[in-house]
């Protein structure tokens, strides 16, 4: 059975620190049973991955460095603001399926709409929910996440690479596009009713290529995840 898996801050560790998980990792960590003298294993702040001693219920002793997990391809995900927890559940599969980032944007046909303390809550939201998401399925960090108030702020800084906007209106597959190619890719999924005309020429202007998600019709948190797993097959990181 895996050992407990445990995103500590700071970093780097080094074996016999001392390190304090925040209370909800802490009360994570009490859920589980765990006694002192029982073992996990700590990702710090750089990634790299120690076990560890329980010696009480807030303190955890730094043991030997363990191989960390392999990084994946940088794909980045940037998402409409759904409906719902429907962003919620984006987040975490997409931290699941291994994405860099994710950068989720108030667009014009979002349907919340929030304001600058509620967007506040939501960026800490989504941030603990890629945390959490990160530790169950296994992977060191988790994603970059970050909370956009329109889609042209999103994309504005983005990092060079291939870029792609996903598009019911029969544009060529997303797979046909990726193939042959290497490295990450940005991907922009819209919101349920899709992106306005002035998003899609936001976009355009930004380097996106219209790429179809296949012959069905997949709600806006299917997508999502369809297109980062296409990405990840694409670029041999699910071998």
């Amino acid at each position: 059975m895996s050992l407990p898996r445990v995103i500590v801050p700071g970093g780097p560790l080094a074996p016999g620190h001392v390190v304090m998980p925040d209370p909800a990792t802490a009360h994570h960590l009490r859920v589980l049973r765990l006694r002192r003298g029982d073992s996990v294993v700590v990702v710090d702040s750089t990634g790299a991955e120690h076990l560890a001693t329980v010696e009480s219920e807030r303190t955890l002793r730094v043991g030997e460095p363990r191989p960390a997990s392999p990084p994946g391809p940088p794909i980045r995900l940037v998402l409409a603001l759904l409906k719902s927890d429907h962003t919620e559940l984006a987040v975490r599969m997409a931290t699941e399926a291994g994405v860099a980032e994710v950068r989720v944007a108030v667009c014009e046909r979002s349907v919340p709409r929030p304001g600058a303390a509620e967007a506040g809550r939501r960026t800490t939201r989504l941030a603990r929910v890629a945390s959490e998401a990160a530790v169950q399925c296994g992977r060191g960090l988790p994603p970059a996440v970050s909370f956009h108030p329109d889609l042209a702020t999103a994309v504005a800084d983005l990092a060079e690479g291939q870029r792609y906007r996903l598009d019911e209106g029969g544009a060529p597959s997303l797979a046909s596009l990726l193939a042959g190619t290497a490295g990450g890719a940005a991907l922009a999924i819209g919101p349920e009713g899709s992106f306005s005309p002035g998003e899609v020429r936001i976009l355009d202007a930004a380097g996106f290529r219209a790429a179809g998600p296949g012959p069905r019709v997949l709600r806006a948190e299917t997508a999502a995840i369809a297109a980062v797993v296409v990405a990840q097959a694409v670029a041999g990181d699910t071998r």
